[in-house]
């Protein structure tokens, strides 16, 4: 198999132009089904990254604490408060509903999972997503390891689908599958595979790789922040896998800034977050 080497020449060729005359819905509308009573930050990463990626409108459904903690750090996200569970997720019916009538209506690409907790709610929007969304979706964190209990889900996908797992969750995954490698799991179930690490590797229409370790993004939020810029970048138009080359690029990029800044060591993933605008600077010079 041959990988695109991600670079920042390439990374200039793929980042969507922006038009000063648009207005936010030119920039499109990304629904976040993250975070539950026990993991706020989780949905507070993920909101973060997608707002740094240029989308135009984000709305979180979520339960009322993350709502509230979204709230404060991003006064410009759309809120969707939903009723909360026993389990600390979002009451399954209620996640349902929300999905039917309102999360798939005028929304370009969807993110799910960041946070969302291993729950009753958790299964029944995984399950509904597959289901009934036409628009691009993206599940990370938890939403995989859900995943990973109904494998065959994939199976009725009717939207594209890009997958972020690290190497404990892309293990969970292969198992599940009966199947070996990423590569034969992306052409399998075609979704695009993000398989994250010190070299991280895309499997999809276009595979591509980018080698740049850093630890600085070896911490716990990290991986929800570019979950939320790759939706982001979805709800610009991108494809799966360019949007998934863009979003591991800058966020790479933002984590070396970081590192420069505090050290790898003392970097936290705020400071990942904060790195994301020099990031795409850096690209927009070459444009």
């Amino acid at each position: 198999m041959l990988f695109i080497n991600i670079n920042r020449e390439l990374i200039a060729t793929l980042l969507p132009t922006r038009d000063d005359n648009c207005d936010k819905l030119g920039f499109g509308k990304l629904t976040c089904i993250c975070g539950s009573y026990d993991m706020p930050g989780a949905a507070v990463l993920s909101v973060g990254g997608a707002l740094r990626s240029g989308v135009g409108l984000v709305t979180l459904a979520s339960v009322e604490n993350v709502c509230q903690s979204v709230n404060y750090a991003y006064p410009g996200a759309v809120l969707k408060a939903l009723p909360l569970s026993n389990d600390g997720g979002i009451e399954p019916i209620f996640v349902k509903d929300f999905i039917a009538k309102t999360c798939l209506t005028g929304y370009k690409a969807i993110l799910f999972g960041c946070g969302i907790g291993i729950t009753e709610g958790g299964r029944a929007a995984l399950d509904s997503l597959i289901k009934l969304c036409t628009r691009p979706l993206v599940i990370d964190a938890d939403g995989l390891n859900l995943l990973a209990e109904d494998i065959s889900l994939l199976e009725r996908a009717a939207c594209p689908i890009i997958l972020t797992p690290h190497e404990r969750e892309l293990k969970r995954l292969l198992t599940a599958a009966k199947l070996d490698s990423a590569k034969d799991f992306a052409k399998k179930y075609n979704v695009t595979l993000v398989s994250k690490g010190a070299v991280t590797q895309i499997y999809g229409e276009k595979c591509y790789i980018l080698n740049q370790p850093n630890s600085a993004l070896a911490k716990g939020g990290s991986g929800d922040i570019l979950a939320g810029l790759i939706a982001g970048l979805l709800a610009q138009g991108i494809s799966p896998a360019d949007a998934a080359a863009v979003g591991v690029y800058i966020h790479s990029q933002a984590g070396m800034l970081a590192a420069q800044m505090h050290t790898a060591r003392a970097a936290l993933v705020t400071d990942i977050l904060d790195e994301i605008g020099v990031a795409f600077a850096e690209i927009e010079e070459d444009i």
